[in-house]
């Protein structure tokens, strides 16, 4: 790949994300252990899109966000979102992987891989995350009020939601008490 061809990094809060300007975690890659084996990303503070772009004789039009799961306290960034990426790219799809905030954890990756041990069951997961919660719902609340507008001018023409997981349920929940839709609205349970 040479060098026109790398993804482009995005900052989307170049001057520091609204709600955790005091946070003083710094991110880092870690690989965990067996079984799993592969490259997660934690302690981010500075919410990023990567932009892969299709070549252009095979660019479709469409665009999507893929945003890499990991319980708020990691991103399995390469194989759920990197991987993915190039995947959709080179089938014409303008692909963006979201590098979001999460919940602070151990800076050393021994503790780091005890403390994603010890987390608790999915269900119980909102004590843990709740000083990210905040952030996130008015993430996903926008995301989805851009495509459920009426607006026909902003509203995207078709929009897919994958989601994995324990966050099915709540998106579930967010996705009903909307009214109009775009032309295609689907929600994917992973």
């Amino acid at each position: 790949m040479n060098i026109a061809d790398q993804p482009k990094v995005i900052p989307l809060w170049p001057d520091g994300a609204p709600g955790s300007e005091d946070w003083t975690q710094q991110e880092q890659e870690t690989v965990l252990p067996p079984p799993d084996s592969f490259k997660v990303v934690h302690n981010v503070t500075e919410p990023t899109l990567t932009a892969f772009l299709p070549n252009p004789s095979v660019a479709s039009g469409i665009a999507i966000i893929v945003c890499p799961g990991g319980a708020f306290h990691m991103l399995s960034i390469d194989h759920e979102g990197m991987e993915v990426a190039h995947w959709l790219s080179a089938r014409g799809v303008a692909a963006f992987v979201l590098k979001y905030r999460l919940v602070p954890t151990a800076m050393r990756d021994e503790d780091f891989v005890k403390q994603i041990q010890s987390l608790p069951e999915p269900n119980k997961l909102k004590e843990v995350t709740r000083q990210i919660e905040p952030l996130n719902d008015k993430r996903s609340q926008l995301a989805t009020r851009i495509s459920t507008s009426r607006n026909q001018q902003t509203r995207p023409e078709a929009a897919s939601l994958v989601v994995d997981g324990w966050a099915a349920h709540s998106w579930g929940q967010v996705l009903m008490f909307q009214g109009q839709t775009c032309s295609t609205f689907r929600v994917i349970y992973h």
